[in-house]
């Protein structure tokens, strides 16, 4: 990726972190390496993080399986109530649909057309069976968060609630795994969910509808929108672009991997030939005139026929083999122009699947 693409994206990141407010006693904002800074923002935020001091949740199961049709409840239900409320569609189960409601305590900023719930962010880091626990940044209130079968819910330390394994029991979920998050981990925690904003149902946090959003909305799509997508869409592609030059070198790799075995393999089989040549020259006669000897034999070697002891005097020679099939091996030595009157000579001894013999013949050319 060029450096001129690397430094569109690197300030289209800085303009989106500067659009994003933390609300917790006071309005914060996002460093550069995830840190909540005290001194605010430069401009009006117009995506919204709600600490959980500022919203109460609820979960409510749908009699509809289709998110669709839980849909159309909940707009229902919003038309019909006059409070602020955000929601998110869990995953269907038996039948039902559950749906958490979030309903904020606090006055939001008209400029903040996206309101997002701090424990929605932070259960997408974590596996169902954690238990989270966290202080705010003001530190004046626990948190305890896990994800259950209706999908990410929490709740606050007080009253009969004082313990995660309280806060466990009542939502029905094991706890597998307790976590701890210091302020440090939980503004980076945050941070780090919305660079996965693409995963997350953000349908139920839009707000385009209240005073100040609407003005924003339009340029944002004539504007800002056209950017983002375009940058997206570059993204994409390195991604797929990626994923075939991973699929290419991974079949070149398999490719390269099969050539490799077929060369081992043919060097073992030149080995094992050299072994053979190598142990009939230990059992041949101490003369190296006799080429036509060699010329004999080697094609028995080559049908998997083994040589273990040679005698020759003159013409006549006498030959010990180890072969599947003694009779196939004496008509071979037949079909050799230099070889005559070849015949068996005693009996032929079977062992497994080979058997051994000894074959006399009459070489021509030597003596």
């Amino acid at each position: 990726m060029s450096n001129k693409t690397l430094g569109i994206i690197s300030a289209l990141k800085q303009w989106l972190r500067k659009q994003i407010g933390y609300l917790d006693q006071k309005l914060l904002s996002f460093g550069a390496e995830g840190e909540l800074l005290a001194h605010g923002l430069a401009v009006p935020p117009k995506v919204l993080i709600l600490s959980r001091h500022h919203y109460s949740e609820k979960v409510q199961w749908l009699p509809v399986e289709k998110r669709s049709a839980a849909r159309t409840l909940i707009r229902a239900q919003q038309s019909a109530s006059n409070v602020v409320q955000l929601y998110w569609i869990g995953e269907p189960v038996n039948g039902k649909t559950p749906v958490l409601w979030f309903t904020p305590t606090a006055e939001l900023p008209a400029s903040a057309w996206l309101v997002v719930p701090e424990t929605l962010l932070l259960a997408y880091s974590f596996s169902k069976g954690t238990v989270i626990s966290y202080q705010s940044p003001s530190k004046d209130v626990t948190v305890y968060l896990t994800n259950s079968l209706a999908g990410p819910v929490s709740a606050v330390q007080g009253g009969l609630l004082v313990s995660a394994e309280q806060f466990m029991l009542s939502q029905g979920v094991a706890i597998e795994q307790r976590i701890e998050l210091d302020s440090s981990s939980h503004s980076r925690t945050l941070f780090l969910a919305l660079s996965r904003w693409h995963q997350f149902q953000l349908g139920g946090f839009l707000r385009l509808n209240q005073h100040g959003a609407r003005s924003f909305f339009q340029p944002l799509f004539s504007v800002i929108w056209p950017v983002a997508a375009a940058v997206t869409l570059y993204l994409l592609i390195i991604v797929q672009w990626t994923a075939v030059r991973v699929e290419q070198t991974q079949a070149e790799l398999e490719q390269v991997n099969s050539d490799a075995a077929a060369v081992l393999t043919q060097r073992e089989q030149v080995q094992k030939q050299i072994d053979r040549f190598s142990q009939l020259q230990q059992v041949l006669p101490a003369d190296h005139s006799m080429v036509a000897l060699w010329q004999v034999l080697v094609p028995l070697y080559k049908k998997n026929v083994l040589i273990t002891a040679v005698n020759q005097q003159q013409q006549q020679v006498s030959v010990t083999i180890e072969a599947p099939s003694a009779t196939e091996a004496l008509q071979l030595l037949l079909q050799q122009p230099d070889v005559s009157n070849a015949e068996l000579e005693g009996n032929v001894r079977r062992q497994g699947d080979r058997e051994q013999a000894t074959v006399r013949f009459d070489l021509k050319g030597a003596g």
